[in-house]
């Protein structure tokens, strides 16, 4: 390559890549086209003379012996040539799609065991890959839903459901209609097996949809020769005959030995469902000869039981053994106890592989977490000066501002204009303003501070706070309604702030006579409900967004006294405690503040 001009060279490779992701796209369709793709790659390939895309334009053109010739053998051969060209970083990156080709393969073929060595492999290089991209979160999807169908059909003792619910997850996260489509079609089929024929008819229908909308005709064929069964189960025959005429026209388009050898096998099962034993056996046959062209060990055992079964029902006993004898065959050939040794120890070398990465992982993530816990803490100790600093720093010279002015008005008391005496005055009410908003600011940073959480009486704590707002309450005769409370989980001196705040509110924007405030609660699973309304003046709809955030003031100073951040205060309280904290305004007139807090274990 090293006549070769870099930025031609980084342009085909982004060529490449563009024409592979293309060919991705259209797995699930089977599509043909995936081998003109693979082709153009591979020859965008030798133009740069790079083994890595090389190679894998090579397993591109494996997946389409697999997935649409049904050359298995071919499709290992070509995967084994293109990642053998791979070299570094690179075969890093592209090893878990070679192992689900792979696996892939080996599937259709009916060898469980490197069936599940390659999908397991898959599994493990990519679910803790980070920042995985679309096509790598597919992949890990397909394997996910692959492996369901091998423990599925095998009956191994594994956590078959796991699979398909992880399949289903992955799927919708990257919105993938075909594999979604392809979990409803499983759903069905456990549905199905249970003779529960309402659910596994809608799943089936569900999943022809989405792959109608897809133009998934590889699955349509699937699904619509399943439906067919489905319908013939429920007695309608002209619906079925329907369903398994339009799978076999999917069939004809896609040309696939494998899908024409599925809906003759559906269509048999129809015939024998209907007691048509001689129609079964003859779609059972052509069924036969396609498994067996294409080698599909798996199918060809259910196959034949069906036709053991179809041949009883005839009453021909001496070919109703020997289908049964070839089905015993094949399960010993399936299932064998070395086979099913290899696949629990593979399975068992999987898991504790898995563990010690998730050790691994959590090894670190505490690492980190002592880390940050330290920098909280640094930073925490920080704040705690900060706030002792400003409290005296900021306040004094604000204090000074303001006695030093009360000090020049007096002793110029005779000497002052009107108007010179309102400037004074103007001062004097700034800096309380300001005074009284560094108070609230440091309140607010201070709820930032970590603190540990324990049980709270609100009784004893509403008594601070009646006593604390006495003077209010005297002087406009308030009325505070509230009944036994509950002990709660929380920062005493927090609750105290929360209940003072909501209750002078109450009292300070409120017209009424007298005022009120009610403070009640229930108790819902884990957590309090509280509310404290009042019959105040309200809270127009436009501003129940706005209330709690800082400085949002609706009246001027003139009209209510405060520096907007009480409610600030509050929000801030509630969210460190774990609950949630809104306004609705009260039927009678006012506002209902609700907020919930946790229930304390003590």
């Amino acid at each position: 390559m090293a006549g070769l001009n870099r930025t031609y060279i980084q342009k085909t490779k982004a060529e490449i890549e563009e024409l592979l992701r293309t060919s991705w796209d259209l797995v699930s369709k089977r599509n043909s086209e995936i081998e003109n793709y693979s082709k153009k790659a591979l020859k965008l390939a030798d133009s740069i003379d790079s083994n890595n895309y090389r190679g894998l334009a090579i397993i591109e053109s494996a997946l389409f012996e697999c997935l649409v010739k049904n050359n298995y053998y071919q499709s290992i051969k070509l995967c084994t040539e293109g990642f053998d060209l791979m070299k570094g970083e690179f075969k890093k990156r592209y090893a878990p799609y070679f192992h689900l080709n792979l696996g892939r393969n080996y599937h259709f073929l009916g060898d469980n065991v490197l069936t599940q060595k390659h999908y397991l492999e898959t599994i493990k290089l990519l679910e803790h890959r980070p920042d995985k991209n679309y096509y790598e979160k597919r992949w890990l999807s397909h394997t996910y839903y692959n492996i369901f169908i091998l423990f599925n059909f095998s009956g191994a003792e594994f956590a078959q459901s796991e699979y398909l619910e992880k399949a289903l997850k992955a799927y919708q996260e990257i919105e993938d209609l075909g594999g979604i489509a392809n979990c409803y079609n499983s759903y069905a089929v456990y549905y199905f097996k249970k003779n529960d024929l309402q659910p596994a008819l809608e799943y089936l229908l569900k999943a022809r949809d989405l792959a109608l909308k897809e133009n998934s005709v590889s699955f349509l064929s699937i699904y619509c020769s399943n439906i067919g069964l489905v319908y013939t189960k429920l007695g309608n025959i002209e619906l079925a005959d329907s369903y398994f005429e339009m799978a076999q026209a999917y069939d004809r388009e896609i040309k696939s030995t494998y899908h024409s050898a599925h809906t003759h096998n559906q269509m048999g099962e129809a015939q024998a469902i209907q007691k048509n034993y001689q129609k079964a056996i003859d779609h059972f046959k052509v069924a036969e000869k396609y498994f067996e062209s294409v080698g599909v060990k798996k199918s060809l055992s259910t196959l034949y039981d069906n036709v053991s079964l179809a041949y009883l029902g005839l009453g021909d006993f001496e070919n109703a053994y020997a289908y049964q004898k070839k089905y015993s065959e094949s399960l010993k050939d399936l299932f064998n106890d070395e086979k099913t040794f290899a696949i629990a120890r593979a399975r068992n070398e999987y898991e504790l592989e898995i563990k010690e990465q998730e050790a691994q992982i959590l090894r670190s993530k505490n690492e980190q977490i002592a880390k940050y816990a330290n920098q909280l803490e640094f930073s925490n100790n920080e704040l705690r000066q900060f706030a002792h600093v400003a409290s005296h720093d900021l306040r004094e010279p604000l204090r000074m501002v303001s006695s030093y002015v009360q000090l020049l008005e007096r002793s110029l008391k005779n000497k002052l204009t009107d108007d010179e005496k309102d400037f004074m005055r103007f001062i004097v009410t700034g800096t309380h303003t300001m005074q009284n908003l560094i108070s609230d600011l440091l309140t607010l940073s201070g709820i930032s501070f970590v603190r540990s959480a324990g049980p709270v009486d609100l009784n004893n704590v509403m008594k601070t706070v009646v006593s604390t707002l006495k003077t209010q309450i005297e002087e406009k005769q308030v009325i505070i309604n509230y009944s036994l409370l509950p002990t709660v989980k929380g920062d005493e001196t927090h609750m105290m702030q929360l209940f003072q705040n909501l209750i002078s509110n109450g009292i300070k924007y409120n017209k009424s006579e007298p005022p009120v405030v009610d403070i009640s609660f229930n108790l819902t699973g884990k957590k309090y409900h509280f509310a404290v309304s009042d019959n105040g003046i309200g809270i127009p709809d436009e501003f129940v967004e706005k209330i709690f955030l800082i400085f949002q003031r609706l009246h001027s100073r003139d009209e209510y006294s405060g520096t907007g951040i009480g409610l600030a205060i509050c929000k801030k309280i509630i969210d460190q405690a774990g609950g949630k904290i809104w306004v609705e305004p009260n039927k009678g007139g006012g506002c209902v503040f609700k907020f919930t807090l946790p229930v304390s274990q003590n």
